[in-house]
C-alpha cells in the first residue's frame, strides 16, 4: 500500500510494532502502556503529522497506546496535529485533517 499526503515542513514519524514475539499469546514489543507495565496491545502503527519533531515522536507513541478511537478523538481537539493510525484488525482511522487516498479530491 502507499499513501501520499502533503508535507510542508512538517515532521511525520512513525510508531509501529516492526519486530515483536509472541509469547502466550501477547505480542511483545518495545512500546509500553503505562497503566499495565505490558506492550500496548491496541494499534498495529500510528504516524503524527506536525510541525515539530519532539511534538510529533511524543504524540505518536501516546496514540499508538491509547487506540485508534481515543486516539483520533485526542488529535481531533489538536489543531495544529494530524494523525493517520492502524488498529490491531488493520483498519485505518485518520484524523479529520486527513482524508483516506482516493478522497482528497472529493
Amino acid at each position: 500500500m502507499r499513501y501520499v499526503f502533503p508535507c510542508r515542513i512538517r515532521h511525520c514519524p512513525l510508531q509501529a510494532i516492526t519486530s515483536a514475539f509472541i509469547s502466550k499469546g501477547e505480542r511483545i514489543h518495545h512500546i509500553i502502556n503505562p497503566q499495565t507495565g505490558r506492550p500496548a496491545s491496541g494499534s498495529w502503527s500510528s504516524t503524527v503529522i506536525g510541525p515539530d519533531a519532539t511534538t510529533t515522536d511524543a504524540m505518536s507513541t501516546a496514540l499508538f497506546v491509547l487506540g485508534a478511537e481515543d486516539g483520533i478523538k485526542m488529535i481531533n481537539s489538536l489543531p495544529e496535529l494530524d494523525a493517520i493510525i492502524i488498529d490491531g484488525n488493520g483498519k485505518i482511522h485518520y484524523s479529520s485533517g486527513l482524508a483516506p487516498p482516493g478522497e482528497a479530491n472529493q
